[in-house]
Order: structure tokens, then C-alpha cells, then sequence
């Protein structure tokens, strides 16, 4: 028996030559052959064995015949179609049938036994056998089958196994790229938060520095007001001086008559400034004739460019009743003024009278003059608690200009109406009030700007 199961494993490889090509057509009764007469041939004596017993093979154009004492294999070239006949016709269709049916849908290596060694007796057993012939056979064919499945899994495990390291290793990749992806959000968040400490530093910066400036400013303005102040104290103490001596010596002449000299004018101070340096005629109002009638407790500050810059503070003041100080910054705009005011409303004093805007003119419409104008008097507000006049612009020669002095007077107007500010108007200055120029007050400009 385990000489037939060997012999069966070697007849299912020879199978996978001619096995293929023949097939069932109806019932099982009926047979084709897909190859030519001599591959049936070959195929009979080596699965049928019929070997040398052969007695007849007759070849005609429409049906081709292999006779044997047992059994009569009929042809049909043109069709195809295979007839088993004879007295052994029911044992071999049913071989035929078992090996049709063992062969369908299993791959066979192509190779045969050339020698035909290995084909078992399997024909010759079969009258003798029967069924447990065809059932050596089907079980050879399943163990081949079974062995082919085995090495199949074989193959699938060793592919898993790498697959399954590759996926290991993909996994590691991707836990080590979320890690990766998170250092990176926390560095992208700790960037954002460092450019933001910047920012701050950076603004923080820019406004020390915008102190600085302001600070330096103020410095050099109250060095300037300082000297300016310590040269007119040493003129006023000179001028009393010469009024003492002249009584004196009056008084010493008696009842003769002198002859009556003029009055001589003060010395005048060189003016060594530039266009940004502050003319300051601050005066201490020192009236010798009448003290009792300034008040010295309130004071009014008189801030604005050159064109006030011949009002002089000391006279005003014997005309207001109280102290006045003149500040006069040639060619200042009224971003300037905002570094020139600080020092002024550090004084602390009771009225602040602006005049300006005249500067902004040439670089600016007389929408945006005006309210540069009122930020500043709104920015004065907040700081203390003087209270805050506005003087209406002065007209010039320029017409170009004069028509933009009119548009910046219209709106402080209407400013001054909405926030309940007074405003000095000038409407007794005229063209005759301007210097050579036509830019600046003259004399009586200066004394109507006053009145």
C-alpha cells in the first residue's frame, strides 16, 4: 500500500502534462481532448497503460481509433469529442472522471518522468482495485496539495514576520515624529511668546527714548529760560541803579534847572538763537510805582512761535493786573510745542494762552492744523489744571496762506464752542499791523495783539 501511495505522488506530477487537456462534455459519459492524436497517444499508455497491447491504431480524416483487447478509445479530430468503449469502458471513465475531478483548480509544476518509471500499474490494477485505486489517487493528490498549502503558509509567515517588523518599525517612526511635532509646537509657542516679551521691550524702549528727548528738551529750554532770566535781573538791577543815581543827583541840584536829557533806551541782549531756541521774556513783574496793584499768585503763561514774540510780558502784565510771562518759539510747529510746553506746565500756573499753528501751514491742510491744536490744549488739560485760551491765527500778505489762516480760525472757533473754551479773536490786526515781511507783527501789531 505504501508502494501505491509513493507511486501515486509521482503519477499526479506526470498528470500535469496531459491531464489538462482532457475534460468532461455531458454526464460524465462524454469526454474532449484538447491536445493532438499522438499527445493521446502517450497519454493512453502512460495513465491507461495500455502499453504493448495495443492492437490497432487507426488514424482516418474524421475519427481517429486506439484499439485494445479491452477498450476502444474513438477521436473526433474535428470536435474533439472522446469515446471510451470496450469491456473496461465503465472502469476507465470513472478513472477518467476521478482524475478530471482531482486535477481541477490545483497548479502542477511542469515536469514529467521522462523514463515513465515511476507511473504506477494504476490501468492494470483497476479491474482488480477498483475504487481504491481512484481513492490512492485523490489522497496522493491532497497530500501533494496539503504540502503545497504548507509551504504557501511557510512563505506567509516569513512575509509576516517582516511585514510585521516593518510595522513595528513604522510605528516607532511615527511615535518619534509626534515627539518631534510636539518639541516643535512647544518651540513655536515659546517663539511666539518671546517675540511678544520683544514687542514689549521694543515699545518699552521707543517711549524711554521719546522721555529722553522730551526730558532733554525741557533741560535745555530751563537752561535758556535761566540765563535769559539772570541777564534781564542784572539789566533791571542796572536801570535801578542809574534811576537811584539820577534822583540823587536831583535832588542835590536843587531848585537849578537842568537841561532835560532823554531818556536812554536799556541795553538790548544779542539775540544768538536759532529758529528753535525759545525767546522767553519772562519778566518779574516789579512795579515800583504801583506793587499793590499786581497780583502776584496768579500768573499767565503767553506760549506760541515768532509771531509774539515783541509782546513783552512785563508791560502786559501792569495791563492785566497780574504777572505774564511771554515764551516765544520761532518757527515751532505744533509738535514742537508739545517737548516746549512741559516745562511751563510744571510751573504750574493759573492761564495758558496758545498762539500757533501758523508753522504747520506749509505742510499740512487746516483740518488737521486745528486739531493738532486741540489735542495739545486736551493734552494740557490732563496734565494740570490751568486753564487754557486759544488765540486766533494771524492773518498775512500771503493770500494762499491767509485763505488757510481763515479755515484753521473757522474750526478752533467751533472747537471752542464744543468744549467751552475762551478764544482770544484779533479782528483789529490788519496788513498795516505786519513788518516788512508780511509774517510777523510789527510794533502795532504787537500793541493791538495786547488789547
Amino acid at each position: 500500500m505504501a508502494d501505491s501511495h509513493g507511486n501515486s505522488a509521482a503519477n499526479t506530477q506526470e498528470i500535469s502534462v496531459e491531464a489538462p487537456r482532457i475534460s468532461r462534455i455531458v454526464n460524465k459519459s462524454k469526454f474532449s481532448w484538447a491536445g493532438t492524436f499522438t499527445e493521446l497517444i502517450e497519454f493512453t499508455n502512460k495513465y491507461l497503460h495500455l502499453g504493448d497491447g495495443v492492437a490497432k491504431v487507426i488514424d482516418n480524416e474524421n475519427k481517429k481509433t486506439i484499439k485494445s483487447d479491452h477498450l476502444i478509445l474513438n477521436w473526433y479530430e474535428s470536435t474533439g469529442t472522446l469515446q471510451v468503449q470496450g469491456s473496461r469502458s465503465s472502469s476507465c471513465k470513472t478513472y477518467l472522471n476521478q482524475l478530471i475531478d482531482c486535477t481541477q483548480g490545483i497548479e502542477f509544476p511542469d515536469t514529467s518522468d521522462e523514463d515513465g518509471a515511476a507511473c504506477p500499474q494504476i490501468w492494470n490494477d483497476l479491474p482488480s482495485a477498483g475504487p481504491e485505486s481512484a481513492d490512492i489517487v485523490t489522497k496522493s493528490l491532497f497530500a501533494q496539495e496539503l504540502d503545497k498549502i504548507w509551504s504557501q503558509i511557510k512563505i506567509l509567515n516569513a512575509k509576516l514576520s517582516c511585514e510585521s517588523d516593518i510595522i513595528i518599525e513604522q510605528e516607532d517612526n511615527i511615535q518619534i515624529i509626534n515627539s518631534l511635532k510636539q518639541k516643535n509646537q512647544d518651540l513655536n509657542d515659546e517663539i511666539c511668546i518671546l517675540k511678544s516679551r520683544l514687542n514689549q521691550e521694543i515699545d518699552a524702549a521707543k517711549k524711554l527714548t521719546e522721555e529722553r528727548d522730551s526730558l532733554k528738551t525741557a533741560l535745555q529750554i530751563v537752561r535758556k529760560d535761566l540765563m535769559k532770566f539772570s541777564d534781564e535781573k542784572l539789566i533791571c538791577r542796572s536801570e535801578q541803579s542809574s534811576n537811584y543815581h539820577r534822583s540823587q543827583f536831583d535832588n542835590v541840584s536843587g531848585g537849578k534847572k537842568t537841561k532835560k536829557q532823554k531818556p536812554r533806551d536799556p541795553p538790548q541782549l544779542v539775540n544768538h538763537q536759532n529758529r528753535f531756541e525759545a525767546l522767553c521774556h519772562e519778566d518779574l513783574v516789579k512795579d515800583s510805582t504801583s506793587p499793590s496793584n499786581a497780583d502776584k499768585s496768579f500768573t499767565t503763561v503767553l506760549v506760541g512761535d515768532s509771531m509774539i514774540k515783541q509782546i513783552q510780558g512785563r508791560k502786559l502784565g501792569r495791563e492785566v493786573g497780574h504777572r505774564v510771562v511771554v515764551k516765544s518759539f520761532p518757527g515751532a510747529t505744533t509738535n514742537d510745542m508739545k517737548h516746549y510746553l512741559m516745562p511751563t506746565v510744571d510751573k504750574k500756573p493759573q492761564q495758558i494762552i496758545l498762539h500757533l499753528g501758523t508753522n504747520d501751514l506749509c505742510d499740512h491742510s487746516p483740518t488737521v492744523v486745528a486739531e493738532n491744536i486741540v489735542d495739545l490744549v486736551k493734552k494740557i488739560e490732563m496734565e494740570s489744571n490751568a486753564e487754557v485760551i486759544l488765540s486766533e491765527l494771524v492773518s498775512r500778505s500771503d493770500n494762499v496762506l491767509n485763505d488757510a489762516v481763515k479755515g484753521v480760525n473757522k474750526r478752533l472757533i467751533k472747537y471752542c464752542n464744543q468744549n467751552d473754551w475762551r478764544m482770544i479773536k484779533h479782528q483789529n490786526i490788519d496788513r498795516n499791523c505786519l513788518n516788512k515781511s508780511g509774517q510777523h507783527l510789527n510794533e502795532k501789531g504787537s500793541v493791538n495783539a495786547c488789547v
